[in-house]
């Protein structure tokens, strides 16, 4: 195979070229920041991929692998500078379509950035330069991280497959599936229809194979099957994923039994990617099981599930299966519409409820208030009427000291029968003091009961909205509901009123039992 070393050092020397024009175009536009950050995204885009080439790739690769990169870079380095000598940036775009185009032109070669990528890893993995092991990783990771649907990005990966195969022995069976694959998609010009993903798998599976006879890296044991079941069921898996903690478990493991911590090293699990290595060898080890037929119908047993929770209206429910849902199948529309509904609805209704518990809390406050006036004003009446009660004591008490004859007897007699009178005022006031008090002790208890109420609703609601201190205010009323409480029971002790008259016995709305 042809070789050329400096096929990175060409996609460096365009990269650098493209740099200077957007460091010129941003010395032009230095006064408008949208501008600016779009030139910082797009040159650190550009650097960030050629080093994580240069760190993935071997030293030596084909020229004509990495030539569809340069290629691109070098019609992105001319557009930018036809751009910049005719005055287009300067004059004829306005900075929002300055922005547009560079965004489009970074996208354009991110893409053609991972299309190298998958290209020269191919190249390397047919020709025996680096382990299958290697390969699968680096597939793995660019099939995760492929971000481009458009048919055209499907079409030239197609377009770039065809040299680098027709290069080798043809007698290979194995690798003339992948130039069969390659040939029969173009003929059938069914691209429509091509699923990227789909694409990347069926090539990675016919190259494993490939790879495996050319590194002489065929002694798996056929016999053992214990790379496909799951570390902590052990059963035979029929959906494997690689979870954040680097190993391979069951899809259906992890969702069903809601497992949130990795069993081998306690660290928060959660799923990365489908492992499509393992699955494609589990599909093709046990057909006569029918794995691969059990692994399509329990992704569609649970999509469907989750759109049936959500018609019955269990959107907490729904929603996370949908989120699951959309990890295998992120293009899936109806799925991705359905969360955005949910997650709309989920949203007022949160904030209805605060509304609601915010409106009977402050009505609770205000009816408590009430009483309190209420009781406040029958005992200020109590007092009065203690106090003009008082004054006509004193006033009799001159009057008998005065008095002699049977007229002053019945100046007294006048006197006890409006003492009397006063006396009925005064018991019916405190009667009514006291059903005012056990009233409010009444609506307290109710009052304990919402503000408990309140209260775990407000836990539960900061729980779900941390950071959101609006629910907090409504702690603040427990100082009220304390100054209440200490109202009350000065009120519960208040000391004897009752007017010593020679002979009487206290009133019985005393509790002192004093003979006066």
């Amino acid at each position: 195979m042809m070789e050329e070393t400096g096929s990175l050092d060409r996609a460096d020397e365009q990269i650098q070229k493209l740099v200077r024009h957007l460091e010129e175009l941003e010395q032009m536009k230095q006064h408008n920041t949208q501008v600016g950050q779009e030139v910082a995204d797009f040159v650190r885009t550009m650097n960030s991929n050629l080093q994580f080439l240069k760190s993935k790739l071997p030293k030596s690769i084909s020229r004509q692998a990495l030539e569809s990169l340069v290629e691109e870079l070098e019609e992105a380095s001319r557009f930018m500078e036809e751009g910049l000598n005719e005055g287009k940036f300067k004059s004829l775009w306005t900075a929002k379509e300055t922005s547009s185009k560079l965004k489009s032109l970074r996208e354009k070669l991110l893409s053609a950035f991972q299309m190298a990528f998958f290209i020269t890893s191919l190249d390397v993995a047919i020709n025996g330069r680096n382990r299958m092991s290697n390969f699968q990783e680096r597939m793995l990771e660019l099939s995760s991280a492929y971000i481009s649907d458009s048919v055209a990005a499907t079409v030239r990966i197609q377009e770039l497959l065809q040299p680098i195969t027709s290069t080798i022995d043809r007698q290979d069976r194995k690798l003339q599936s992948i130039i069969d694959y390659v040939e029969e998609t173009r003929a059938r010009k069914e691209t429509e229809s091509t699923n990227n993903e789909k694409f990347f798998n069926d090539v990675l599976a016919a190259v494993n194979g490939i790879s495996d006879d050319l590194l002489g890296n065929s002694s798996r044991d056929d016999d053992s099957d214990e790379e496909f079941r799951d570390p902590i069921t052990e059963e035979l898996m029929c959906d494997p994923v690689k979870g954040s903690d680097g190993f391979t478990y069951d899809r259906w493991t992890i969702l069903d039994n809601a497992i949130s911590r990795s069993p081998n090293t306690q660290e928060p699990l959660s799923i990365v990617c489908d492992d499509i290595n393992v699955r494609r060898r589990l599909f093709h080890k046990f057909r006569s099981l029918q794995v691969e037929k059990k692994f399509a119908e329990k992704r569609q047993e649970y999509r469907s599930l989750s759109l049936e929770l959500e018609k019955n209206g269990h959107d907490a429910e729904a929603l996370e299966m949908l989120e699951n849902v959309l990890k295998w199948a992120p293009r899936d529309s109806e799925c991705q519409l359905l969360r955005e509904v949910i997650k709309s609805r989920l949203a007022k209704f949160h904030a209805s409820e605060r509304s609601s518990s915010e409106s009977a809390d402050l009505e609770a406050i205000d009816q408590r208030a009430a009483m309190d006036e209420q009781l406040n004003a029958a005992f200020a009446r109590a007092v009065s009427l203690e106090a003009e009660l008082a004054s006509k004591d004193s006033e009799h008490s001159q009057t008998v000291a005065t008095s002699e004859s049977s007229s002053s007897e019945s100046a007294d007699l006048e006197a006890i029968d409006q003492r009397a009178a006063m006396d009925e005022q005064l018991k019916a006031a405190f009667a009514r003091a006291v059903s005012l008090e056990a009233e409010l002790t009444s609506k307290d208890s109710e009052h304990s009961q919402t503000v408990a109420t309140i209260s775990a609703e407000i836990d539960r609601l900061k729980a779900s909205l941390e950071g959101n201190d609006r629910e907090m205010k409504l702690l603040e009323k427990g100082r009220f509901k304390r100054f209440l409480r200490v109202t009350l029971k000065w009120f519960v002790n208040y000391p004897c009123m009752c007017i010593c008259i020679s002979g009487w016995v206290c009133s019985d709305l005393c509790t002192c039992g004093r003979i006066l």
